[in-house]
C-alpha cells in the first residue's frame, strides 16, 4: 500500500530489503521524517561517511525535481562537511614569523616582498578558497566520464531504461514522473561531486600552506597552523624552527608568482589543455559499466573512485603533463634552494628541508585520491635536480642573474638542462641577444667576479652601430 505523501512507497512494499535498510527507507519516505546520517552508513551499504550520505539524499531529491542537472556545489558542501569538527580556529599570531622570513629572503633573492600581508587560515578556509580551482580541474574529466558511463548504463538497460522501477529499484517512486536516463546521469554526476568533495577535505587536512600543492591556489601567501603542527609531530624539531622554515617556503613561492606574471597563466593553460583533452575509451568504460548496478549508488561511487573509468590520455595530454611536471620541478626547485639559502640561522633547517622534500615526493593519501579522480598528479618528479641546478647557477652568476632567468618562458632551464647544470651555464654564456630584453638578461648572465671582487662583463651586448662585420650567432 503506497504512502499518500508524494507517492512514496511503504517500506513493506519491498519485503526483500534488509530490516536496517527498510527502516532507513521508511524514514526517508515518511512525511517530516528526519534521517540520522549515522544510521544511513550501515543501512544503505554505502562506503560514504554520514555527512556525505545526508548530502546524497538531498541530491537525490533535487534530481527528482530537476532531472538532468548537476549541482556542483555538492563538492564544496561535502568538502566542508568533511573538515567540520577538525578545523581548529586560529589561536596563534604569525606576524613575527612572516616578518623575519621576509627579512631573510630579501638577502637571498632579487624578487621583492609581496605587497600584502601574509595570513593564517583554517582547513575550512582552505576548502572555500581552493574549491573553484579543483572544480575547474575536475569538471572536464567528470563530464566525459559521467556522459560516457550514463550512456553505457542506458545502453546496458536497453528497453528497460523506460522502466523506472528497474532503473532506480526501491527509489523508483521517489523519482516518479521523471526521465530515468536523466536521473541516472544526475546520480552519477552527484556521486562524482561527492567524491571530489571528500578528496578536497582530505587535502585540507594535509596541506601546510597555500603553495604546498605547487600551483597558485590562493591569491595571497597563507599558512595552516593546525597542519603545520601536525607535520611537525614526530620530527623531534623545535616547533618555532618549523614555523619559520614553512613561512620561508610560502613567502618565496609568493614572491616568485607575484614577480613573474607569466608563470600562473602558463600553469593554468597547461592544466586546462590537459583536462580538456581526454578521449573516451568506450571499451574500457563498457567493461566497467557491465559490473555496475544502476540501482546501487555505491557501485557507481566505487567505479568513479577506483580510476577504472579514467578516459584514455592522448599524446597531446602526455606532452602537457610532461611540461607541467617540469615547470612544477623548476618552481619547487627554486623555492627549495632559496628557502635553504635563507634558513641558515635555523639549527635544524637541513632536517626540515629533507622532511618537506620526502613529503612532496611521496604525496599524501588525499593527494593520491584526488589524482585518481582527475588523472593528474601535481608532484614534481625532479625536485632535487632542479634545486641543484638553481643552486649551481646562483653560485656561479649570483642571485640576481639566477632570478633573471624567470623573466621569460624561453629562458628557464629545460628538462635536458636539469641533467647538466654545467652545460646549461655554458649555454647561458653563449651570446644570443636579439632584443632589448634579451640584451639586459644577457648582460646579467655574462657577469663574472674578478680577483678583486669587482664585477666585470665577459660578454658585451652587440653594438648596433658596429660595422666591423662581426655578428653574433
Amino acid at each position: 500500500m503506497a504512502n499518500e505523501f508524494d507517492g512514496f512507497p511503504e517500506f513493506s512494499d519491498f519485503p526483500e530489503l534488509p530490516e536496517e535498510f527498510r527502516e532507513f527507507f521508511e524514514k526517508l519516505t515518511s512525511q517530516g521524517g528526519q534521517i540520522d546520517p549515522a544510521e544511513l552508513a550501515g543501512a544503505a551499504g554505502f562506503n560514504l561517511d554520514p555527512a556525505a550520505l545526508q548530502g546524497l539524499i538531498s541530491q537525490i531529491r533535487a534530481a527528482a525535481m530537476n532531472p538532468g542537472t548537476v549541482d556542483w556545489s555538492a563538492a564544496e558542501k561535502h568538502a566542508l562537511a568533511g573538515v567540520e569538527g577538525t578545523s581548529s580556529p586560529i589561536t596563534e599570531d604569525y606576524s613575527d614569523v612572516f616578518t623575519i622570513a621576509d627579512s631573510w629572503l630579501s638577502e637571498q633573492t632579487s624578487f621583492t616582498p609581496v605587497g600584502y600581508k601574509a595570513k593564517t587560515i583554517t582547513r575550512a578556509d582552505w576548502v572555500r578558497l581552493s574549491i573553484p580551482i579543483w572544480l575547474e580541474l575536475a569538471k572536464p574529466v567528470a563530464n566525459s566520464v559521467v556522459d560516457a558511463l550514463s550512456d553505457l548504463l542506458t545502453e546496458q538497460l536497453g528497453a528497460e531504461i523506460g522502466n523506472i522501477e528497474v532503473v532506480m529499484g526501491p527509489f523508483a517512486q521517489v523519482f516518479s514522473g521523471t526521465n530515468p536516463g536523466q536521473i541516472l546521469k544526475s546520480m552519477t554526476a552527484t556521486m562524482y561531486a561527492i567524491q571530489l568533495g571528500h578528496s578536497v577535505a582530505g587535502l585540507a587536512s594535509e596541506v601546510i600552506s597555500g603553495g604546498d600543492i605547487g600551483i597558485p591556489l590562493m591569491s595571497e601567501a597563507t599558512l595552516l597552523p593546525q597542519n603545520i603542527e601536525k607535520f611537525g609531530e614526530g620530527l623531534d624539531i623545535d616547533a618555532t624552527e618549523i614555523k619559520h622554515f614553512v613561512a620561508l617556503r610560502e613567502l618565496s613561492f609568493a614572491r616568485l608568482f607575484n614577480q613573474i606574471r607569466w608563470l600562473g597563466p602558463e600553469i593554468n593553460s597547461i592544466i586546462h589543455s590537459f583536462a580538456n583533452g581526454f578521449s573516451i575509451d568506450i571499451d574500457a568504460i563498457r567493461e566497467t559499466a557491465s559490473e555496475i548496478d544502476p540501482s546501487d549508488p555505491d557501485s557507481i561511487r566505487l567505479a568513479l573512485s577506483s580510476g577504472a573509468l579514467m578516459p584514455q590520455r592522448s599524446e597531446a595530454q602526455e606532452a602537457a603533463l610532461a611540461r607541467l611536471e617540469h615547470l612544477l620541478a623548476l618552481i619547487e626547485g627554486w623555492v627549495d634552494h632559496v628557502t635553504n639559502s635563507a634558513s641558515t640561522k635555523l639549527k635544524k633547517a637541513g632536517a626540515i628541508s629533507e622532511a618537506v622534500r620526502r613529503r612532496r615526493a611521496a604525496g599524501g593519501p588525499a593527494e593520491k585520491a584526488f589524482a585518481q579522480l582527475v588523472d593528474l598528479e601535481l608532484r614534481p618528479k625532479k625536485l632535487r635536480e632542479a634545486s641543484a641546478l638553481w643552486k649551481y647557477i646562483g653560485e656561479q652568476l649570483g642571485s640576481e642573474a639566477r632570478d633573471a632567468l624567470w623573466q621569460h618562458p624561453e629562458s628557464v632551464p629545460s628538462a635536458e638542462d636539469l641533467e647538466s647544470p654545467e652545460a646549461f651555464l655554458k649555454k647561458l654564456q653563449t651570446p644570443r641577444a636579439t632584443d632589448d630584453m634579451d640584451l639586459e638578461l644577457q648582460k646579467l648572465l655574462s657577469q663574472e667576479i674578478n680577483e678583486d671582487g669587482n664585477v666585470t662583463d665577459t660578454v658585451k651586448p652587440e653594438d648596433p652601430d658596429n660595422d666591423s662585420g662581426e655578428h653574433k650567432q
